[in-house]
């Protein structure tokens, strides 16, 4: 029973249980929401002086500036959650790309699959 459990989450995790095809688009997936969080975080940097500023929101302000000051805080907040969601995602499904780019960035050996 309990083999037969860990291999229904494990199939519904990587494959939506929907096979070879539906693994490579959550592969794809998960760099598309690599490179979206990257580029959400560099759209939200306000610079050095104004960084505070985004953490918090202001209560007493028109509808607008509520809404940017929500999806500006919680953008931040939700980054690094998305982003390793994303990245593992990726890496679950396309393991050897990567590892072939960590390598070559100077770690000095290639490790094992």
């Amino acid at each position: 029973m309990g083999l037969r459990m860990v291999s229904f989450f494990s199939q519904l995790h990587m494959k939506l249980l929907m096979g070879y095809t539906r693994r490579l688009m959550n592969g794809i997936g998960g760099f598309f929401a690599t490179i979206l969080s990257v580029t959400g975080m560099v759209i939200w940097w306000p610079g050095i002086r104004r960084w505070r500023d985004n953490f918090t929101f202001r209560r007493n302000v028109n509808f607008k500036r509520l809404n940017w000051d929500l999806h500006s805080s919680i953008g931040f907040w939700a980054f690094g959650l998305v982003f390793m969601w994303a990245t593992t995602g990726a890496y679950l499904v396309f393991p050897l790309p990567q590892q072939n780019l960590w390598a070559d960035s100077g770690s000095g050996s290639r490790p094992n699959v």
